[in-house]
């Protein structure tokens, strides 16, 4: 494989635009949509602000709408990479020019993994939530013998079949 043809694919990676909220980077990493992740870099005197402008709550919010699953994803990234979450944005401060580097790919990690976290957080709760929702339509059934894990699945099946059609009867009940 030809380096140049990867340099190609990937130069796209190279462009850093001026934006409202700094100068934008696109990175390698990826938020649950895969859209990449970008990173603003402001100059402060003779240090540089890096920061996601929200992008890893907006990314969540997209996906699951709970924010206080999704702060609680950017405080936890934010610790892990030594960052600040500020008006939830993943931010480091006082970044001197020879650690530039560092800092945007600490914020573009923590942005695709706070993101990525949160959704997944809100994804276990509500499988969490519907299992309990199975559970107690379970228990109000009457099973003969023991829990018939295959039984209730089709139980389900037909339910949400028939709760798109109108005619939901699991365990014979309308």
């Amino acid at each position: 494989m030809s380096c140049d043809l990867i340099r190609l694919a990937m130069a796209g990676f190279d462009a850093c635009e001026p934006t409202l909220d700094g100068s934008r980077i696109a990175t390698h990493c990826l938020y649950p949509s895969f859209e990449s992740v970008h990173v603003y870099v402001v100059k402060e005197g003779g240090t540089f602000v890096v920061h996601d402008a929200k992008g890893a709550f907006n990314s969540a919010w997209g996906h699951a709408r709970d924010e206080k699953i999704i702060t609680a994803a950017l405080d936890k990234e934010a610790l892990r990479y030594h960052l600040r979450n500020d008006g939830n944005r993943l931010v480091t401060s006082d970044v001197p020019g020879d650690w530039l580097r560092p800092a945007i790919l600490a914020v573009a990690n923590a942005s695709a993994a706070a993101a990525t976290n949160a959704v997944a957080r809100v994804v276990a709760v509500a499988d969490e939530a519907l299992v309990a929702k199975i559970d107690k339509t379970v228990h109000n059934c009457p099973v003969s013998g023991y829990y018939n894990r295959t039984r209730i699945r089709v139980a389900l099946a037909e339910s949400e079949a028939s709760v798109s059609r109108g005619t939901s009867t699991l365990c014979g009940k309308p």
